[in-house]
């Protein structure tokens, strides 16, 4: 799996994704505007609109995807950071969606 091959070749410490460079050598947390940068850059490099492929949208769609395949709302309130319960259930109407046209035959 690329997931468990990436982690042995990545910097030792606590982030699944962390800075190439830190002080302590193991890679420091990614702040928001470094990732927006990279990210962008490749999107770019496939060929992608970045206007329509943005972190937001990779997110909402782990997050719908999670939804699809069951996970519990508590889990994915907790991999979202949500406060509120209520911003996560906005996944459920997408779900909801699918069984809608699933039961329509489309």
């Amino acid at each position: 799996m690329l997931l468990e091959r990436w982690k042995q070749l990545r910097p030792r410490g606590e982030y699944l994704f962390p800075t190439v460079r830190s002080s302590a050598g193991k890679g420091d947390k990614v702040n928001a505007r470094g990732f927006r940068i990279t990210f962008k850059r490749y999107v770019e490099r496939a060929g992608l609109d970045p206007e329509l492929v943005t972190p937001h949208v990779l997110r909402h769609t782990c997050a719908t995807e999670m939804m699809r395949r069951g996970t519990n709302l508590r889990v994915i309130q907790e991999a979202l950071g949500h406060k509120n319960i209520s911003t996560t259930q906005i996944y459920t109407h997408v779900v909801n969606d699918d069984v809608k046209r699933a039961m329509a035959g489309k």
